[in-house]
């Protein structure tokens, strides 16, 4: 929507610059909202990951695979699959 908008104004010349860069910051504040919630997220996978390892390479307890999972705020783990 909003680069139809914007091309739109940029056929009406100089006269649209303002709304243009409003568009543009908007625009921008949007996909900064994305890549902070991106970036939160890879750094989730990132420690499932590790974890995942821990568990293969039996360096964890069961204890300890309940603390972790419980830290988490949306656990994908099934805590009875490590039982």
């Amino acid at each position: 929507m909003y680069i139809r908008d914007y091309m739109n104004l940029c056929m009406e010349g100089p006269s649209s610059v303002s709304k243009r860069k409003e568009i543009i910051l908007l625009q921008r504040n949007i996909l900064e909202e994305q890549k902070k919630k991106l970036d939160e997220n890879l750094e989730v996978i990132g420690e499932r990951n590790g974890f995942q390892g821990d568990i293969a390479n039996q360096r964890v307890t069961t204890k300890s695979v309940e603390k972790r999972l419980r830290s988490y705020p949306s656990a994908v783990f099934c805590v009875s699959e490590f039982y």
